[in-house]
C-alpha cells in the first residue's frame, strides 16, 4: 500500500498535503483567543475560523477584526481566522474543508450540540482544560 501511494504522489506531483483545518466553534470570545494561542505555530493542525453567528454577520469596528467583501477575519499571526455562521461551518465540514473542531473546558451540553448539529465524532474533535492542555 506505501508503494501505491508513493506511486500517485509522484503521478500527480503531490508532495505536501496542506494540514487540516480546524474551525472554533465556542464563538467570538475569550475560550477562542486561548484556543488561538495554543494553536499559534502548531504544524499538525491549522486553525482556519471561528465560529458565530452573530460575529459573521456584523460590521465590526474593532482593531481586532478586519472585514474585506462581507466577511470578518480575526487579526493576528497569518492565517487569518474567519468568522463564520454555524450554518457555513457546517457546510465546510460536510464539504471536508474543516477536519476538526476545537473547545476549551467544553460543557456536556456544548458537546451534545456540537455533535448533534455537525454530525461529528470523538475522533474529530480537539478538547482543552482550562490549562490549555489536550484532554483525552
Amino acid at each position: 500500500q506505501k508503494d501505491f501511494i508513493a506511486q500517485v504522489i509522484d503521478a500527480f506531483e503531490i508532495k505536501n498535503f496542506p494540514p487540516p483545518t480546524v474551525a472554533f466553534t465556542q464563538g467570538f470570545d475569550e475560550k477562542t483567543f486561548l484556543l488561538a494561542q495554543k494553536f499559534s505555530g502548531r504544524k499538525d493542525f491549522v486553525p482556519r475560523f471561528i465560529v458565530d453567528d452573530e460575529a459573521a454577520s456584523e460590521k465590526f469596528y474593532d482593531e481586532l477584526v478586519w472585514r474585506d467583501c462581507n466577511r470578518n477575519f480575526l487579526l493576528g499571526e497569518e492565517p487569518l481566522l474567519e468568522i463564520i455562521t454555524r450554518d457555513d461551518a457546517k457546510f465546510l465540514y460536510q464539504e471536508g474543508r474543516i477536519k476538526k473542531f476545537a473547545l476549551l473546558e467544553p460543557t456536556a451540553d456544548e458537546l451534545d450540540a456540537l455533535k448533534n448539529f455537525y454530525g461529528a465524532d470523538d475522533s474529530e474533535l480537539l478538547l482543552f482544560d482550562e490549562k490549555n492542555e489536550p484532554v483525552l
